[in-house]
């Protein structure tokens, strides 16, 4: 008996490898699948069966869903976030819609490459528990969802305080069926929305807003979206921004500042709601997350309460950020390496001083290399890819590791194709964190030549120009605005003008290179450096700018700059330009919002280009929309104003009074004495009995104008 358990003893230790090679392999390969869509519950079945081999089940299991989740450099191109047409309740929280996934138990991930077994599961996310701000999020959503009025809620707070979860949660349970529209940038957005993808059947997911509102074609598709949540119903459109990009955003400015249309669809109160989220929990909430966490048997939600006693910031701790954090400020050959910390640094004061797309390795290889010093650096030619690698996955090639147990990586990494370069971006939580503390910190020569020497997009390049020349880097800045003006960015020629002064351009040849090579694209732009080669009296090359061919290249996307550009051409006496260009808005000049217009037929008026009013005001009378009651009293006033009596007829025809809008009680007040003043007195009627049924009365004030206008 003793010989044949001593001979089965040998048969089991013998086929432990291959026991254990299957599993991990197995696991892996189970990993893959659930990547690339396709469910395999047998798969967790067989790896719980086999729970003797916990350690390494759970580490190839792990390491596997890390790769899902985007650590690893293989993440899916940016491109097919706008192609797949998924349903909000199946969308992955964390690579679909930027939730950030929750670190492992401290007991969970040691550096050992065999990370014990999770004990309760290897899910993402932990168990959810509802504050405040998700009540107002639900109260926010539910009427659109229900197909009733639209909304945009925008939702701020400091990174990593839970914004994007909570969005998450709020539809995953009001809009589960809809399907999620992921845009990637303005342009994006820009497009979906003159596509007409974006309606009553969809949600628009707006995470990160900021690539959204605060880039080129921003303005643009802020108008878009300001016209379809005004005049369509059941549209949901979900965002969230850092509270310092909301600020800067929606801060009140002069009319005509970049971001108007903005600001604008922001802060338009019939449609969108913005909700705050603390960057704390209180007493109170603490104790209901720790009555949920030993409930659920979560012990990530214990580490994260635990961590957090000072200052009560759970929901950080929980997702590994002042770990992270620590871990950087703690400096090289720490945690990170000397070359990891360099590239790292490189990467966050790149994005903290307006690169704001995501990064090439040679930028930050570039800017990394110039400051190490000379015994630190590497022999490897590829010793900034091995680094980059490591930062973004979590794992060196000697297994050890540089994530935040096991899950939260210091870079992650973006690929605009398949098969494309791999670009990087620091972890949020840095990001935000470090813009602040490093605030007083210039950035090394070396990354600013690599800035100069490897940034493409026109906004980046500008962002980078404002960041130099508010550093009295005018060097910098001067070549970074000259390298964005020859990628096309409208306002670039105007602040590298505002740089130059008789000393250092004495006889205007910086001036009117800026003014040959301007893009004549964005009126506003355009308006701006005509005002400011006129105030320093550049005379040379504000006729330069003035001999460009103004009404071919002109955007009449902006009626407002379209106006003001008349009305500088009128006064600096380009008769020639103003007439065509004046023609050509007459002729093309979107309808998409009949304030403009108005403005526009005053501005056509006003430069006595009266053919154009003709032709404008009968093109507006048919088509303009008439839905905004306050822009359909501006349109009726710019007419009677520029005397086109029977445009005003064909707008009354149409009947204002059935298709306005009355979500502001304030409006309709204007418009029914507007057509009290003509004589409408069937359309006030039928005005006046809308209003009285369906007109909101939360705003004192407008009720007060309602009330004198029905009287």
């Amino acid at each position: 008996m003793a010989r044949r358990t001593g001979w089965i003893r040998w048969v089991v230790v013998a086929a432990l490898p291959v026991v254990f090679v299957f599993i991990v392999v197995g696991a892996y390969w189970y990993g893959e699948m659930q990547e690339q869509g396709k469910g395999l519950p047998y798969a967790v079945g067989a790896a719980t069966i086999l729970g003797g081999f916990g350690g390494a089940v759970g580490w190839s299991v792990n390491h596997a869903r890390r790769r899902s989740a985007g650590s690893d450099v293989g993440l899916p191109p940016l491109a097919s976030a706008t192609d797949e047409k998924i349903r909000f309740g199946d969308a992955d929280p964390v690579t679909s819609l930027g939730v950030h996934q929750a670190v492992l138990a401290a007991d969970q991930s040691d550096h050992d490459p065999f990370i014990p077994h999770v004990t309760h599961g290897l899910d993402a996310l932990t168990p959810y528990m509802p504050r405040g701000h998700d009540k107002r999020i639900q109260e926010a959503i539910r009427p659109a969802a229900t197909g009733n009025a639209s909304v945009l809620v925008m939702v701020t707070g400091d990174s990593s305080t839970g914004k994007t979860r909570a969005l998450y949660e709020a539809l995953r349970y009001l809009a589960p069926d809809r399907v999620v529209l992921r845009p990637s940038d303005a342009a994006s957005l820009l497009e979906q929305l003159r596509a007409g993808r974006v309606n009553d059947q969809t949600v628009l997911w707006l995470n990160e807003a900021q690539r959204f509102f605060d880039r080129s074609h921003s303005e643009e598709a802020a108008v878009c979206l300001r016209e379809l949540l005004v005049k369509q119903i059941g549209i949901i459109a979900v965002g969230t921004l850092w509270p310092q990009p909301w600020e800067k955003l929606t801060r009140p400015g002069s009319e005509g500042d970049p971001h108007s249309h903005v600001r604008d669809v922001l802060t338009l109160p019939q449609v969108t709601v913005h909700v705050r989220v603390p960057d704390h929990l209180s007493e109170d909430e603490q104790k209901k997350w720790r009555a949920l966490a030993e409930k659920q048997g979560d012990q990530r939600m214990i580490d994260a309460l635990n961590a957090a006693k000072s200052d009560g910031r759970i929901v950080q701790h929980l997702s590994g950020g002042p770990e992270l954090l620590q871990a950087f400020l703690d400096g090289p050959n720490q945690h990170f390496t000397y070359v990891e910390h360099a590239l790292l640094t490189a990467a966050i004061d790149a994005r903290r001083l307006g690169h704001r797309t995501p990064l090439s390795a040679k930028l930050l290889a570039d800017a990394a290399d110039g400051t190490i010093i000379s015994k630190k650096r590497l022999a490897e030619r590829d010793w900034a890819r091995k680094a980059l690698t490591a930062l973004s996955t979590g794992e060196r090639d000697n297994q050890q590791r540089t994530d935040i147990r096991c899950t939260l990586t210091a870079l992650t990494t973006v690929r605009t194709a398949s098969g494309a370069e791999a670009l990087y971006e620091p972890a949020d939580y840095l990001d935000q964190r470090l813009r602040t503390i490093r605030a007083d910190q210039l950035g090394s020569a070396s990354l600013w030549q690599a800035l100069l020497d490897h940034t493409t997009d026109p906004d980046d390049l500008s962002s980078l120009a404002d960041a130099a020349k508010h550093r009295g880097l005018l060097q910098h800045a001067a070549r970074l605005y000259h390298r964005a003006i020859l990628a096309q960015h409208p306002h670039a020629a105007c602040e590298l003008v505002g740089l130059l002064s008789s000393d250092t351009d004495p006889h205007q040849h910086g001036s009117c290179w800026a003014a040959a090579h301007t893009s004549l694209t964005d009126p506003v732009s355009v308006t701006w450096l005509l005002m400011s080669l006129h105030e320093k009296g550049q005379k040379d090359a504000t006729d330069l700018l003035l001999a460009r061919d103004f009404a071919v290249d002109v955007n009449l996307s902006d009626l407002w700059a379209v106006s003001r550009q008349l009305l500088i051409l009128d006064a600096a006496r380009q008769s020639q330009a103003v007439a065509e260009l004046a023609a050509r808005a007459a002729n093309d000049a979107p309808l998409t919002d009949a304030g403009d217009v108005a403005r526009l037929l005053k501005a056509l008026h006003e430069v006595e280009q009266n053919d154009a009013v003709a032709e404008l005001a009968a093109r507006a009378a048919n088509d303009a929309p008439l839905t905004d009651p306050w822009n359909v009293v501006l349109l009726l006033k710019a007419l009677h104003e520029v005397e086109q009596n029977d445009a005003i007829a064909q707008v009354l025809a149409r009947n204002p009074a059935a298709e306005v809008a009355v979500t502001d009680a304030g409006d309709v007040a204007r418009l029914l004495k507007a057509l009290h003043e003509v004589e409408q007195n069937d359309a006030v009627a039928e005005l006046a009995a809308r209003a009285a049924n369906d007109a909101p009365l939360t705003d004192p004030w407008n009720v007060v104008l309602l009330l004198e206008a029905l009287c």
